[in-house]
């Protein structure tokens, strides 16, 4: 990520018709808008749908209805975008405790 601030955590959760690449699309285009994936799950039903839910951490700048509708331009499906502020408290503590884990040995 090349924006300086703290960057800002995003749940993206995508319902789409299923489709060879669609993983490679939306990994690309979070990419593509600067963002890095620290978590990622999907799934694809016997009714030929794909659900994936992705915690991303994007620009601080990030204009999130745009991500919103960017992936759901390239997917052909609905797209919900929402920050993730409990995740990022969780994340801190999770990094302060691996720190002083780290500094004990």
């Amino acid at each position: 990520m090349t924006d300086a601030a703290a960057p800002t955590r995003v749940i993206l959760l995508v319902s789409a018709p299923d489709r060879p690449g669609l993983v490679a699309d939306t990994t690309a285009y979070v990419r593509d808008v600067g963002g890095n994936i620290e978590e990622a799950e999907q799934h694809s039903t016997s009714g030929g749908v794909f659900v994936q839910r992705m915690q991303i951490a994007v620009p601080a700048t990030t204009d999130l209805e745009g991500l919103r509708s960017g992936v759901a331009a390239i997917t052909a499906g609905e797209v919900t975008c929402h920050r993730s502020e409990e995740h990022t408290s969780e994340l801190q503590s999770l990094r302060h405790l691996v720190c002083r884990l780290l500094l004990e040995k």
